[in-house]
């Protein structure tokens, strides 16, 4: 039941992004589920979850704060003892985005040791993908004008962006780049438009006819 209001949170989360008309209904969707959280013995620490999927600039939960304020929520005795590793994953994952590696580092070995010790065999696995996603580190594109004198594409932009030339999908690059999949497909979406692309293909070959 917990994992569902987390889904469904995040599918709200989602539908406030959409501006196509459901922006209210969808606000209105997610405050039923978290006043109904709120009823629950474990309910602070639940919600203090939901806001962090649901947080950052485009509500798309990358905001190390938030996460962190979840952590701090989920030491509580009456926490579900799953969150507690899984916030500080999401932390470190948050952390590691921001471009706070040594950050994300160590809440990645504290999350890995409660997980360890409870016993959390796909958190443990999580965090081993994660970690060695960190070990490897983002890719780097070089910087200049987007392909055929377009609107410049971001940093950001030219790291997705050079996923999508390998043949990446949004979640994919969402690993790849510590993001979330919704914010992969926002990516995607600007540089399609910024180049002028119908597809990715479409993009991916712009960007290598021109040595971006």
């Amino acid at each position: 039941m917990v994992a569902r209001i987390i889904a469904a949170a995040r599918r709200e989360g989602v539908a406030l992004l959409d501006g196509r008309g459901e922006r209210v209904e969808a606000e209105a969707r997610l405050r039923e589920i978290l006043a109904t959280a709120a009823l629950w013995p474990t309910g602070a620490a639940l919600i203090a979850v939901i806001e962090a999927e649901l947080s950052g600039a485009s509500g798309t939960g990358d905001d190390p704060a938030a996460w962190a304020a979840a952590a701090t929520a989920n030491e509580a005795d009456t926490a579900e003892v799953h969150l507690l590793p899984y916030s500080r994953l999401r932390l470190a994952e948050a952390l590691a985005a921001a471009g706070r590696r040594e950050e994300a580092e160590r809440e990645a070995r504290e999350a890995r040791v409660i997980a360890e010790h409870a016993g959390l065999g796909l958190l443990v696995d999580a965090l081993d993908r994660f970690e060695r996603r960190l070990g490897r580190g983002d890719p780097v594109v070089g910087a200049g004008p987007a392909p055929g004198g377009a609107e410049p594409l971001t940093d950001r932009e030219r790291q997705v962006l050079a996923l999508v030339a390998q043949g990446l999908g949004n979640r994919a690059i969402a690993e790849e780049l510590f993001i979330s999949v919704k914010t992969a497909s926002v990516h995607v979406s600007n540089i399609l438009r910024k180049l002028g692309a119908a597809t990715r293909t479409e993009a991916a070959y712009l960007a290598r006819s021109s040595g971006g």
